[in-house]
């Protein structure tokens, strides 16, 4: 396919298309954790580049007040400044260069397991702890997110699931109430792709255990919760991550293989097995691969595992589209300075296509187009946002037919 291109300046181009492309996933073993730990599910977050992970149970069954951290550069973990209490199934989070703890258990047995309200900030260039305020409620096995630079605390257990929605704003040190789930949900999972935040699975208490397949999601602009197609299994004690637009769910119950979803499409696949069968792990994606750390068996009654295994995706089956004429993409003029034009003709209708500007190193920096594309010429111009700096950066055209289409220009 040729591009024809316009007031071309330093360029280089990169334009595949990967139709109905399936990802394979390419697995490493990391250094283990100097504790091993389960029930750290939503307790691990990444921050200048470095894992950090909190609590937990130990290799002892004991609750653990242990706070770690894994340097990528280097394989290789460090210890550091003990939380303040111990605890399990807690919540951690990063934000502007400092790491916010909150929630979690703070006993074995019975259930509810004595759930904490109490929160603190952790500030790397001190190693030190400090209190902050205390969550509107005391609970534990909950999801958080952020977004805009706000903490999303979502569902949880207090002495039942909840459907409670929480948001903690880390300048104002004040939480304030959201809309709540339309589901009670404690041991789920959540994650945000392009401003939306998504909560899965999970479980409830009705005589017994009710694990959960259903998910949701949660639109800021319209304040709220929409049913989306849910799990192919019913699952608890999972954590998630988000890679190149799609969420992964990692955590074995019904099934030991990793899932994928498809946010555009609104679809799940499943994906290879998990080296290491677990639930409660927690997942952490870095450098264009996700990390999962430690866990234990989904009955709960195993030692947590030590173990750290990371994958990244590979596509494979890739069949260049050889088709002239059904999809033409033309961005000018390259370089940009204000604005770029874009061309995009089809000969066929393609629904729910997105057109995103990313940087060099897979962060996408903004949306520019989301919508159908129809067979029709047409040129639009996109502002360039004043917070973009100068530099490389490419144009990805994505839907459910096709993967990828790249183009890479120059900011100046």
């Amino acid at each position: 396919m040729l591009l024809p291109l316009k007031n071309i300046g330093l360029i280089f181009i990169l334009f595949i298309f990967l139709q109905n492309a399936v990802a394979q996933i390419t697995w490493q073993q990391k250094a283990d954790m100097p504790t091993a730990r389960k029930e750290i599910a939503d307790a691990a977050t990444q921050l200048n580049g470095k894992i950090y992970v909190l609590g937990g149970k130990d290799h002892e069954g004991n609750i653990s007040n242990v706070f770690e951290c894994y340097d990528p550069g280097n394989d290789s973990w460090s210890s550091l400044a003990a939380y303040p209490i111990p605890v399990w199934r807690s919540s951690l989070e990063a934000v502007n260069g400092k790491i916010y703890a909150m929630g979690g258990y703070q006993s074995l047995n019975p259930f509810p397991f004595a759930p904490t309200n109490e929160a603190h900030v952790y500030d790397p260039d001190t190693d030190s702890w400090e209190a902050i305020q205390d969550t509107p409620v005391s609970l534990g096995s909950v999801a958080t997110v952020v977004l805009d630079e706000q903490i999303h605390l979502i569902g949880g257990a207090a002495n039942n699931a909840l459907s409670s929605h929480f948001i903690y704003d880390p300048i104002t040190n004040v939480w304030s109430t959201a809309l709540s789930m339309n589901t009670s949900r404690s041991g789920l999972s959540a994650a945000v792709v392009n401003g939306k935040i998504y909560a899965f699975g999970g479980y409830f208490l009705s005589g017994g255990v009710q694990s959960l397949s259903s998910a949701e999601r949660y639109d800021p602009s319209t304040n709220n919760w929409t049913s989306i197609t849910a799990m192919p299994f019913t699952k608890l004690g999972i954590s998630s991550a988000v890679l190149d637009g799609r969420i992964y769910i990692i955590g074995n119950e019904n099934n030991t293989n990793i899932l994928e979803y498809d946010p555009l499409a609104d679809s799940w696949q499943s994906l290879s097995p998990m080296p290491e069968d677990v639930n409660f792990a927690g997942a952490v994606t870095l450098e264009q691969r996700v990390f999962i750390i430690g866990g234990g068996a989904v009955n709960l009654q195993a030692d947590g595992i030590a173990a750290v295994h990371c994958f990244s995706l590979e596509p494979v089956a890739l069949e260049e589209i050889e088709k002239p004429g059904s999809i033409d993409f033309e961005l000018f003029p390259n370089p940009i300075q204000d604005k770029i034009n874009i061309r995009i003709n089809v000969s066929y209708v393609v629904d729910n296509a997105s057109l995103d500007l990313y940087d060099m190193q897979g962060k996408k920096i903004a949306s520019v187009y989301q919508g159908s594309l129809i067979p029709a010429s047409s040129i639009q111009s996109w502002s360039i946002p004043s917070h973009i700096l100068p530099g490389l950066y490419y144009f990805k055209l994505c839907n459910r037919e096709f993967q990828s289409s790249k183009l890479i220009f120059k900011i100046e």
